[in-house]
């Protein structure tokens, strides 16, 4: 496996454990302000934005051998 592969996978495991992470602590808190609530949602959507990169990449990289 080439070593762009291997830092793709890398890069996306840490992407999806960071989002998950996130998706726990939300869990936990309680509800805020809406401004509180609108950045949290936004800081989500991020984290999946970088989830769907990530899987770009590993398939752009794995399409690339």
């Amino acid at each position: 496996m080439s070593k762009t592969i291997e830092q793709a996978e890398a890069d996306l495991a840490s992407a999806k454990q960071a989002y998950h992470s996130e998706l726990a602590a939300d869990s936990e808190r309680s509800d805020g302000s809406h401004r509180q609530e609108g950045l949290r949602e936004a800081r989500q959507a991020k984290m999946l934005d970088r989830i769907q990169e990530c899987e770009s990449k590993l398939e752009a990289a794995r399409k690339a051998i």
